[in-house]
């Protein structure tokens, strides 16, 4: 994994070099270029054709055509709806990187402040790569120990979240610690140690703060811990329960498992799905939003950026729910949600693998998801061993593993194998993370 990236690193700067290069050159030519010039407000764009016209992410492309100007900052290059770095620009050329997974053929667009062009009769075809890697801990090995990446071990990697600058958090339950690794510089360090439970922890949109509940409830009226970016991710935080008019504590007295977050509130919920908590992330006001929904003993959330509303994973019942945190019935003034504002998407009951959409999808055991930034939905399945992807049309597909597999293998994600995967995280670069629980590591799932 770590080989690839700085592959691509390298790709990057020698495309990034061999560009300004050229730029370079062509102002010194400025007397004699005609292309060297801004756009004319007045004249149409057009698109007239792309070289080459297929690659994989970061492949380096030229777009040909007429009045782009020579300001890329007010330039816009769009695969499908996916927007590519622009690394040069003169009136006639765009010299620029392409998008992850802008679809399997990409509509090829140009916007010059406001006024858009679409390359016609051409379309540029994108190639998917696809690899498993281990990316920290040592198969097997159950203790928590930091160090470089390979060599640091885990006790239990349960929960886990990603952001898009190669930090991996995770939770090390029976270690009682919240773990931090670093892939840019190769390391696991411990970042808050002496836990009971930590479980599910999730980013906040930005990624500048992290949520951690513990699982159990020994800590009361502890909610839950928070780590900020402006602090390195060093100095714990603490959100505690509240007290209602009758004295009687909000959250209560009960396991949570499930815990994410929107750039406003946190939401947390109970065992069974008995009650859904929100809390506002700067008045810290704790608030029940929704209660009795029947899920599951076990329950897990996260948050979807897409459609901005929160999907639940119940464990045992291996299905998916969805409802909106911010949906206020007639007669209220604000949220409140009952089991009848709950809509379950996806399978009926555990078992072997089916792939399907909606109801007729069966995956078996389901603990840890995430969304993506497309609104895709990624499920750990405990008990085949497989990592899903629930797609908005709710077409559910088996992404990586073997399904009833279990084992340890790299390599392409059809073949790959896990051992109890409890959790996934998505990043915005097209990559999975996968706490591979019972292996003791921490896998990535590159489809680019």
């Amino acid at each position: 994994m770590r080989i690839r990236k700085l592959i691509f690193r390298s790709v990057l700067v020698c495309a990034t070099a061999c560009l300004t290069t050229a730029g370079c050159n062509e102002d010194k030519g400025n007397a004699d270029n005609p292309y060297d010039k801004p756009h004319n407000p007045n004249n149409a764009i057009e698109v007239k054709s792309i070289s080459p016209v297929s690659g994989g992410i970061g492949a380096k492309i030229v777009v040909t055509g007429s009045n782009f100007g020579n300001d890329k900052s007010k330039v816009q290059l769009f695969f499908n709806e996916k927007k590519s770095l622009i690394m040069n620009i003169q009136d006639n050329a765009i010299y620029a990187l392409v998008p992850i997974q802008p679809g399997d053929f990409s509509t090829i667009k140009v916007v010059v402040d406001g006024k858009e062009a679409v390359l016609e009769g051409m379309q540029f075809q994108y190639f998917i790569r696809t690899a498993v890697t281990t990316v920290s801990g040592q198969v097997g090995v159950s203790v928590s120990l930091d160090g470089p990446a390979l060599q640091a071990t885990y006790t239990r990697p349960v929960m886990m979240a990603a952001s898009d600058d190669g930090l991996v958090f995770v939770a090390d339950d029976s270690g009682h610690k919240i773990r931090l690794l670093s892939t840019k510089d190769n390391v696991v360090t411990t970042v808050i140690d002496e836990m009971s439970s930590p479980w599910q922890i999730a980013l906040t949109p930005d990624q500048n703060k992290l949520y951690i509940v513990e699982r159990e409830r020994s800590g009361r009226p502890i909610l839950f811990y928070a780590l900020s970016r402006n602090t390195n991710w060093m100095q714990r935080e603490i959100y505690y329960d509240q007290k209602d008019a009758q004295g009687n504590f909000i959250a209560g007295d009960m396991p949570y498992a499930g815990l994410t977050c929107d750039e406003n509130y946190v939401y947390m919920i109970c065992q069974g799905g008995a009650r859904l908590i929100r809390v506002h992330q700067e008045t810290r006001k704790v608030e029940v939003i929704g209660q009795n929904f029947s899920m599951g003993d076990w329950n897990y959330l996260t948050w979807n950026r897409k459609d901005r509303k929160l999907y639940c994973a119940s464990e045992e019942q291996a299905r998916l729910y969805r409802f909106d945190p911010y949906h206020v019935p007639p007669g209220r003034t604000a949220p409140w949600l009952t089991y009848d504002d709950v809509e379950h998407i996806a399978g009926m009951s555990p078992g072997s693998v089916i792939e399907g959409n909606k109801l007729s999808i069966r995956t078996g055991l389901i603990l840890g998801l995430a969304s993506d930034n497309d609104g895709n939905v990624y499920l750990s399945d405990d008990g085949n061993s497989v990592i899903w992807k629930i797609d908005q049309e709710l077409n559910g597909t088996v992404i990586a593993g073997r399904p009833g597999v279990r084992g340890y293998k790299d390599g392409d994600p059809k073949e790959a194998e896990f051992n109890r995967p409890y959790c996934v995280s998505a990043t915005s670069d097209g990559l999975l993370y996968v706490a591979d629980m019972q292996n003791r590591v921490i896998r990535c799932i590159a489809i680019q």
